[in-house]
């Protein structure tokens, strides 16, 4: 399994975190932090490849986690046994090099999103699910959001207003769809949301994102989201390639 949703990006790096890896393994979340706390790894190491954080439980209380490179996930998981814990260490490599690949192109970027967004569902219980899955929850979950009317799309070329809530503009070719709004859907839709900036990961890796230019990503410091000018406001979306969507958006 190489799943983006174990692995994101933090400044142009593929990082991981101790609560994913607990969740991945059947481990205490409790457990991997004392374990990283014990490595005996040397502070130059540690500096490069572990970061202390802070997450909110579930009761909005801040609670610490570790990221991790590929480096310091290979340091932890080493202590993992068994034929079980071989084939996640195998399929977490495996997201590691996916990622690395994905962002090898943009090399070029000083710098991507400067802060890691707060992993979402945190009192959610890590499920497994594989990237089609996830696909397929963010289209159908904008898919019932437009026929529900509390959303619509308008085309590129008028300045039509209809009720409910604008999600983006359309043309022949593409959906521009406003990101955070979308991921919001998505995630009030799926039993099992990823992180915002896999699922764009996801999106781009496979092939359904156009993505911005060099010049506009050293200004959006994203290598996903373009900036498109909706209603005379520029407005952060996803331009989706409609040819790809096997979900049709529009009636």
């Amino acid at each position: 399994m190489e799943d983006l949703t174990i692995v994101f990006e933090r400044n142009n790096q593929a990082v991981t975190s101790s609560r994913l890896v607990a969740d991945y393994f059947g481990k205490q979340h409790k457990t991997v932090l004392r374990t990283i706390q014990n490595l005996n790894c040397s502070k130059e190491f540690n500096e490069h490849n572990f970061v202390l954080v802070n997450y909110k439980d579930k009761k909005g209380e801040l609670r610490p986690e570790y990221l991790m490179t590929k480096d310091g996930f290979t340091i932890l998981a080493m202590g993992f046994t068994g034929a079980k814990a071989m084939q996640f260490k195998e399929a977490y490599i495996k997201a590691f090099n996916k990622m690395e690949g994905l962002l090898k192109g943009n090399t070029t970027i000083l710098q991507l999103e400067k802060r890691i967004e707060t992993l979402e569902k945190a009192n959610k219980p890590f499920k497994k699910v594989s990237e089609e899955s996830i696909l397929n929850d963010y289209f159908t979950a904008l898919k019932q959001a437009l026929d529900s009317k509390k959303y619509y799309l308008k085309h590129k070329s008028t300045n039509e207003t209809r009720p409910g809530e604008l999600l983006g503009v359309y043309d022949m070719f593409t959906y521009s769809i406003i990101g955070q709004k979308s991921y919001d859907i998505y995630k009030n839709f799926s039993d099992n949301p990823v992180h915002r900036q896999a699922l764009y990961n996801l999106l781009l890796n496979r092939g359904y994102l156009i993505p911005p230019g060099e010049e506009e990503t050293k200004k959006t410091k994203s290598i996903s989201i373009k900036k498109v000018s909706i209603n005379h406001k520029e407005c952060r979306c996803l331009v989706i390639k409609r040819e790809l969507v096997k979900i049709p958006l529009l009636n």
